[in-house]
């Protein structure tokens, strides 16, 4: 490290960035049909299928705007029960020191707390979707005995500690530090470490849980290169027996959500155990949404249960979620899957969603094809049709990406898109950010009764409202290739990502 060279590493560095954006691309060419232009010694590298990219930026920005909401709420919802005496489950971190060669992580008081702490028991709570109840309790196959909920326990407290260390890099040390010196006097304080045993024994104070399952949850946050690992969901990295370096970018800020996804199949959950519960978690959500409902309460029907349709001719069909409206049939194929990450990621998605949306219309073709016998069927329910219904297939997805963007004609939405227009409105919010309260309120009425619910119904799906202003900001955006040489050729590589105009959008406008 004496000898350490920063222009090697600053080579080093662009390379390694450099072959992971042409890796990239490789990969969007492989699987989502990027093309190539040659002009004039440039190459311009063009997406095949512009809907792809489209959903992707749209997703993108949903994604932004219902966290930015839902975090919002959760924090005012939060300080409103510590108001009332409330206090977090998980114990703050206070201190990092030393004690000789032994590292002792303090843990705060009960009722004690930051707003950083905050922030992490909020996250962690957004990344737990409703459906994932019983998953959460389920003890994961390769940790024997420890739970998803444990996982996100202790990533709780492993992620306030790598916080807390971070701070410890202060600008006093930095400019205490005299880098003309030689690298190896000063260069490891800027990487600083955490021993195994004290993150066991925080984990132990902070949240309950037993040292035994401790040491298995920080094992199974170490990064030891295996088949499934990756730096974001094992973000401690062995720099010894017992000691690990946290990187700090995967661990301070990370994609939560997707890694609740992640940390299942890495404990040995099967991820197709999630569809069931998604399935249900939607139906009870749009019963939920009729029932609040002014207009449609005792007017409109979802079938609560499973629903299999057996027509006296034919094959019989399991479908996801029918709701009656007037004369109007929609049937809707739910689908949880994961939120795409990269090329290939976000060319299964697309697949996923392709073929639920031929599920979508197979199903609606079989009810079509049966009028009398689905009629009879849904009598036995309750539920009072005509044999010239009408109906509209929908394609009800647990991502964001893809929302908005129609899939073979069948619109792909998500539970809130679907669920605010069977509850009637949507409501805009302005936020006054300082003291966390609503400014004012604006809202959107969809229909005044079931007539003008069932007319606008197919539009507003086609082009739902949140996603309009989404979709009014995509725009273009082109990434250069740059020539090594006088000999090589430059390169433009086309994508699109969603830029919301900000007097638009709302942080609150989702939810």
């Amino acid at each position: 490290m004496a000898q350490i060279s920063w222009e090697d590493i600053l080579l080093e560095l662009n390379l390694g960035i450099t072959y992971l954006h042409t890796e990239d691309l490789w990969e969007d060419c492989l699987w989502n049909g990027y093309s190539v232009l040659e002009i004039k010694n440039r190459m311009t590298f063009i997406p095949g299928d512009i809907d792809v990219k489209r959903g992707q930026a749209i997703g993108i920005a949903r994604r932004n705007t219902l966290w930015a909401g839902f975090s919002l709420q959760a924090k005012m919802l939060h300080r409103k029960y510590a108001a009332r005496g409330a206090t977090m489950r998980i114990r703050d971190i206070k201190t990092i020191r030393r004690e000789g060669r032994k590292q002792i992580i303090s843990v705060k008081k009960p009722g004690e707390s930051s707003e950083a702490q905050e922030d992490r028991v909020l996250l962690r709570m957004l990344a737990n979707e409703p459906y994932y109840q019983e998953l959460l309790e389920k003890d994961l196959p390769s940790l024997e005995g420890v739970t998803l909920t444990e996982i996100l326990d202790a990533w709780v407290v492993i992620s306030r500690v790598a916080q807390v260390l971070l701070e410890t890099i202060s600008d006093r040390e930095r400019a205490a530090n005299d880098q003309d010196a030689p690298a190896h006097t000063w260069l490891p304080a800027f990487v600083p470490v955490l021993q195994t045993e004290a993150l066991v024994q925080a984990i132990s104070s902070a949240a309950a849980i037993m040292p035994a399952k401790g040491r298995k949850i920080v094992d199974f946050f170490t990064f030891y290169g295996e088949a499934g690992q990756e730096i974001w969901d094992s973000p401690l990295v062995p720099v010894g027996s017992k000691v690990v370096a946290p990187v700090f970018a995967a661990i301070v800020h990370p994609n939560l959500r997707r890694l609740v996804d992640i940390w299942m199949r890495r404990g040995g959950l099967d991820l197709k155990d999630r569809g069931n519960p998604f399935e249900a978690h939607i139906r009870s959500k749009m019963v939920a949404a009729i029932n609040a409902s002014p207009v449609l309460a005792g007017k409109a029907v979802c079938i609560a249960d499973n629903y299999v349709f057996s027509p006296s001719a034919g094959q019989s069909e399991q479908i996801d979620l029918i709701i009656v409206l007037g004369s109007t049939v929609l049937v809707g194929e739910s689908k949880c899957i994961l939120e795409p990450t990269d090329a290939k990621a976000l060319a299964m998605h697309q697949r996923t969603v392709l073929g639920a949306a031929d599920q979508a219309l197979r199903k609606s073709k079989a009810l079509t094809d049966n009028r009398s016998d689905f009629v009879t069927d849904v009598a036995r329910l309750g539920i009072t049709l005509h044999e010239d219904f009408e109906v509209v297939p929908l394609v009800v997805v647990s991502t964001s990406t893809h929302v908005g963007v129609p899939a073979k004609g069948v619109p792909v939405v998500d539970e809130y898109i679907l669920g605010k227009y069977l509850e009637g409105e949507l409501e805009d919010a302005c936020l006054d950010m300082i003291n966390l309260a609503v400014a004012k309120r604006i809202k959107q009425v969809f229909y005044s009764d079931v007539a003008e619910a069932e007319a606008r119904l197919a539009a507003y799906l086609a082009a739902p409202p949140h996603i309009q202003r989404l979709r009014d900001g995509v725009k273009v955006r082109l990434v250069p290739l740059h020539a090594i040489s006088e000999a090589d050729w430059e390169g433009l590589v086309l994508t699109l990502e969603s830029v919301p105009r900000p007097n638009t959008i709302t942080a609150d406008a989702n939810v």
